[in-house]
């Protein structure tokens, strides 16, 4: 960019000067070029800083939801045999004389691990929307992206509700333990719907973000 300032400068000295003699023209001329590629180089670092850094979060945002993807993959299984077990044990005498401890009943028996072993993270696409970035992603991508994490949200955030209702009091109660177990048959399959329509947006966004 220095070398192609210094030879247009070299230029136009010798333009102007056949075109007129006086040094005070050819002084103020250069001055007002000077300003103008001085604005222009300015202009072309900032736009070549600019794709950097979008293209730093559409890096970030492509990891974040692989990783995601990578989680969501091992939870639909997981969901699904505990969706299950909660019909099994319906039917499964043995099986609700193990639920029972006293006056309780203890869900572990059908979920060993739990709910959630890993959760899906959004902090790549809060980020990309608190600096403003989101502006300069194609329309395709970002409508890609928005769709994957409202999504996401969709699909988490009952999971804490799901939570909160297994320690509830009459979730615990075991003399409602059958259509308990109804009804957190019917929030694991709803849930599994969900994992299952984000699991598609991730792989849209995957591909969407891959093609460059």
């Amino acid at each position: 960019m220095l070398y192609l300032y210094g030879k247009i400068k070299a230029v136009m000295k010798k333009v102007i000067r056949k075109i007129k003699g006086s040094d005070q023209l050819f002084q103020a001329l250069l001055i007002v070029f000077s300003v103008f590629l001085a604005f222009f180089i300015t202009e072309w670092r900032n736009t070549i800083n600019d794709k950097k850094e979008l293209n730093y979060v559409l890096t970030a945002l492509e990891q974040e939801i692989q990783i995601n993807k990578e989680i969501l993959e091992k939870l639909i299984p997981y969901h699904d045999t505990v969706r299950n077990n909660f019909a099994i044990a319906f039917q499964n005498d043995s099986i609700l004389k193990l639920m029972k401890i006293g006056p309780q009943i203890d869900y572990g028996v059908l979920m060993q691990n739990g709910i959630l072993q890993n959760i899906a993270m959004s902090s790549a696409w809060e980020t990309a929307k608190n600096s403003n970035k989101l502006t300069s992603i194609n329309h395709t991508k970002l409508q890609a992206l928005t769709k994957v994490y409202l999504q996401q949200d969709l699909t988490f955030s009952p999971v804490w509700e799901i939570l909160d209702l297994l320690h509830s009091r009459e979730a615990l109660d075991s003399t409602k333990i059958e259509e308990n177990l109804i009804m957190f048959r019917k929030q694991f399959s709803d849930l599994r719907g969900r994992e299952i329509r984000l699991l598609q947006y991730y792989n849209e966004a995957l591909k969407v973000l891959s093609e460059g």
